[in-house]
């Protein structure tokens, strides 16, 4: 699975498989567990699903990027710069989970969300960036910086 182009295949089903299982069967327990004040369920649902899918395509492009960057010459002859590359492109997959998160609380400020159900929205986020970012250069990283990502 290492190989271009199976490697990016496989890492768009994953983010589509992770999409499904947040954008809809999670969605689906959060409209039944969760009471808003002024939104209405379809608004909330409608805020939480573009969240998810906006730090999945950043995160998609991320590991694209990932795949792009770790199948060159020169990546391969200076694997501590490579290194130091996944480690940012790891920070920055959580900071941005954060920052939706963050940006989700502003906008639901009013409602009377449950601090559970934010961190359930935050697992979701999660998935989507850091989680899956890691999961797919594990995985599918290009043989020349394979052994760069931890716990290698």
């Amino acid at each position: 699975m290492n190989k271009s182009p199976l490697n990016y295949l496989v890492t768009f089903a994953i983010a589509c498989l992770f999409w499904v299982i947040t954008g809809l069967v999670l969605a689906n327990y959060l409209s039944d567990v969760i009471s808003l004040a002024t939104l209405t369920i379809e608004d909330f649902l409608l805020y939480y699903r573009i969240a998810i899918t906006v730090v999945c395509v950043i995160s998609l492009l991320s590991v694209y990027y990932w795949f792009n960057f770790g199948s060159k010459d020169a990546t391969a002859a200076d694997l501590d710069h490579a290194k130091k590359v996944w480690y940012q492109y790891f920070v920055v997959q959580i900071i941005l989970a954060v920052l939706a998160l963050f940006v989700h609380v502003i906008l639901l400020l009013d409602e009377g969300i449950i601090f559970m159900d934010y961190l359930t929205i935050f697992g979701a986020l999660s998935l989507h960036t850091w989680i899956f970012y890691w999961l797919c250069t594990f995985l599918m990283s290009p043989r020349a910086v394979k052994y760069v990502i931890p716990p290698r």
